[in-house]
């Protein structure tokens, strides 16, 4: 067993995330050499990105300092069903407050690297939906949904949050890992809705003391980002992207709900988290 220093755990991590992160881009591009721009290749290549540079690194440096990976990122803890039922309508209920900051992040003028960054993300978020049939859906939940959830919060509000946990209080680690986990998605006009979505999750864990409520809340949020994605692109349903975006009475009304509700839900998960 090797006891080291966070610094030095962090710094075994990187390189791993190194090497991994070499692997993955070279997968990345055979996968491109042998299928081409298209639905195969893109979910083959988010496959390979979301084991590789997320979950790989974490767990061979865990296993390097004599951690049990599952264990350390709170994979293994209990908690009571109502801090789920609580996650869940925590989620729902934020979705018109946070389709009204998306609406305002998204007026914020953007360098042309970070449109060009946006863009590339989107067109890779086209391909892995496929033609947005049944079964592309299927697909879309499993890797979209709850592949990219789980992998995510493993690196992020499992081990990162924890490791800098050692150095800074616990608020701060959890709004620190929020904004790296905004920024390496590279996706500019959502940046500020989802460093507050990455505080709400590194709260959840918190609080709840599990990773499993702040898995759940990321794929509850994936997934219906993908159900409204489809909904829009077989029905025309373009409203549901939309709702508390605007300026009506009724999208107003909906924000002011929105916030009111999700305070008192995350009061609540709060109050149950001291008990």
């Amino acid at each position: 067993m090797l006891n080291i220093s966070p610094k030095k755990q962090l710094i075994l991590y990187l390189c791993w995330l190194a090497v991994l992160f070499f692997v993955a881009v070279v997968i990345s591009l055979v996968v491109m050499h042998s299928l081409g721009t298209s639905t195969t290749s893109a979910r083959l290549q988010v496959l390979s990105q979301d084991l590789l540079v997320f979950v790989f690194p974490v767990v061979a440096t865990l296993l390097m300092t004599g951690g049990k990976p599952f264990a350390y990122v709170g994979l293994c803890e209990k908690s009571r069903g109502i801090f789920y039922l609580l996650t869940i309508l925590i989620m729902i209920f934020q979705v018109p407050a946070m389709n009204a900051i998306i609406k305002l992040n998204a007026m914020i003028p953007l360098p042309e690297w970070m449109a060009t960054s946006e863009e590339a993300a989107m067109s890779t978020t086209a391909l892995i939906f496929g033609d947005y049939s049944a079964t592309d859906f299927v697909i879309s939940v499993l890797l979209v949904g709850f592949l990219a959830a789980f992998s995510e919060e493993f690196l992020f509000r499992g081990f990162l949050t924890r490791l800098l946990s050692n150095r800074y209080r616990r608020n701060a680690a959890i709004w620190i890992v929020a904004l790296i986990f905004s920024f390496v998605h590279f996706q500019f006009s959502g940046f500020v809705p989802r460093v507050l979505l990455g505080a709400l999750f590194g709260y959840m864990a918190w609080w709840s003391g599990t990773l499993w409520t702040a898995v759940l809340a990321h794929f509850v949020n994936n997934v219906m980002a993908v159900a409204a994605f489809f909904l829009v692109e077989r029905n025309g349903y373009t409203e549901l992207n939309d709702i508390g975006a605007g300026l009506s009475y009724i999208d107003v009304t909906a924000v002011i709900v929105s916030v009111v509700v999700s305070f008192a839900l995350l009061s609540r998960y709060a109050r149950l988290a001291r008990r």
